[in-house]
């Protein structure tokens, strides 16, 4: 049987949400059976028909060539890979003022969407000079609680993620017990 040329059939452009799972398959036909090298963006990346990305990142984005080499030639073809998200976005309920007294815990939420999901911090900043106060946070971060309040000040909460951050500011406003009780 006399030597045929690889030819390499292989998806031109993919575009995947982030954290997917990408698999891209290299066909190729030739006699003898080619060789299948796989590259990205110039450096060799593997040696099989299929290649597979797990949980695709921003860094994942590029030109993926599949090389199929045999005696008798060679063939390759690019795919273009596109990986998106969402940059965050805060969703809260919770009131961006609140008034309290230094015993009285307070509770602020800061919920976030986006793709991937945004990783919550917080930060206590007071109006004036330092802050001694109390904190817990929430699990999954989203609501800071506030034991014990010493100054008033901003709690500040940042959403982030590889595609951006966001943030949302909550004013304490510390009041003295006798200012609740004569309203």
């Amino acid at each position: 049987m006399s030597h045929i040329p690889p030819t390499v059939s292989l998806i031109t452009n993919l575009q995947v949400k982030y954290g997917s799972t990408v698999h891209f398959h290299c066909i190729a036909t030739g006699y003898p059976e080619p060789e299948i090298t796989w590259f990205f963006n110039g450096v060799k990346r593997g040696i099989s028909n299929e290649l597979i990305i797990p949980r695709a990142k921003l860094i994942d984005i590029g030109a993926y060539v599949c090389v199929a080499v045999n005696d008798a030639g060679r063939d390759q073809k690019t795919s273009i890979l596109l990986v998106s998200g969402t940059h965050p976005s805060i969703v809260t309920s919770t009131p961006t003022t609140v008034t309290t007294t230094s015993s009285k815990p307070v509770a602020v939420t800061c919920k976030a969407t986006g793709n991937p999901i945004p990783t919550i911090t917080w930060r206590f900043q007071a109006f004036v000079g330092n802050s001694h106060i109390q904190q817990a946070l929430s699990s999954d971060n989203s609501t800071l609680t506030l034991t014990h309040v010493d100054k008033s000040g901003t709690a500040m909460c940042t959403a982030s993620n590889p595609l951006g951050q966001v943030q949302a500011a909550f004013s304490i406003i510390l009041v003295s017990q006798s200012t609740i009780i004569g309203r």
